[in-house]
């Protein structure tokens, strides 16, 4: 069986000289590879790995794994479009998109990125309301602070239960102090 020549292109893909087969691309992934080795990336037989590296259609399964664990483009193994390692995908579609879609998916970025933030801190002022007001976040909140008691609780004395609230009462407490030094919302 002969084997394509390939050649790096200048756009960072690889061109065949004369064969554009899936075989021949699977053939170029695995290299000198042997099909044990194959195999043992691919969870797949040695016999089965020789069958598809011969001509036989591959399995999904089997080009999937392969390109996940070689670092391969899905989409030059299947259509031999693109660059072949999929580190590479990236740096080619920023050197093909033009700048108004380059802006335009960085300003739809920045829009999620501010909306997210815009709710996180809306949601740290209503915890603030909150605890300064002395509601705590939510009574499930404040349950869930409390120790269970377990088996080695029982016959003790309520003093280490009542240790136990205090100490997340002492943490409730720096929360609340940590929150007081905070500039007010209101505030900006």
């Amino acid at each position: 069986m002969s084997r394509a020549q390939y050649t790096v292109s200048d756009r960072g893909g690889v061109e065949t000289n004369g064969h554009e087969r899936l075989n021949d691309r699977l053939q170029a992934a695995v290299g000198d590879r042997t099909f044990k080795r194959v195999g043992s990336l691919t969870n797949t037989h040695p016999e089965t790995v020789r069958r598809y590296l011969s001509g036989h259609a591959p399995s999904v399964d089997f080009v999937t794994r392969l390109a996940a664990s070689l670092g391969l483009n899905i989409n030059w193994i299947l259509t031999g479009r693109g660059p072949m390692r999929l580190v590479e995908v990236k740096p080619q579609a920023l050197r093909e998109a033009n700048a108004t879609d380059l802006l335009t998916h960085v300003a739809l970025a920045i829009e999620r990125l501010e909306s997210r933030v815009d709710r996180l801190d809306r949601y740290t002022q209503v915890l603030e309301v909150m605890i300064r007001q002395g509601n705590g976040p939510s009574p499930v909140a404040s349950t869930s602070i409390e120790p269970k008691p377990s088996e080695s609780d029982h016959g003790k004395p309520a003093a280490t239960t009542e240790a136990a609230r205090n100490g997340a009462d002492a943490r409730a407490r720096s929360v609340a102090d940590a929150l007081a030094e905070r500039p007010r919302p209101d505030a900006r």
